[in-house]
């Protein structure tokens, strides 16, 4: 048999595209939170005249969320693309110009 292994990125494809996918699934809780949160400065409460002065403006969850999609979304972009039906052999193993 002269195929040891399957190519080293198509054996490492699900962990990098998970580990992408977790990533994304997280920026994305992340978005949703500070869509949905308050980011007046003060924050006034009518009914009992209270006036709540914070940091509530400023947008860091959103810059580390948008860091981590784009560092995400290069690790899948910069993954070779395989397809088994592109195979040069029907014995699970990717072209010659794939393999690494």
């Amino acid at each position: 048999c002269d195929r040891v292994q399957d190519p080293y990125s198509f054996r490492c494809q699900p962990q990098v595209m998970g580990a992408s996918l977790d990533l994304l699934n997280n920026a994305a809780r992340t978005l949703q939170i500070e869509a949905n949160a308050v980011t007046d400065n003060p924050i006034l409460f009518p009914g009992s005249d209270e006036v709540i002065s914070g940091g509530n403006f400023h947008a860091q969850p959103v810059a580390f969320a948008a860091d981590i999609i784009a560092m995400a979304l290069c690790e899948v972009g910069s993954r070779p693309v395989i397809s088994p039906a592109s195979s040069s052999t029907k014995a699970n193993s990717s072209p010659s110009s794939l393999r690494t």
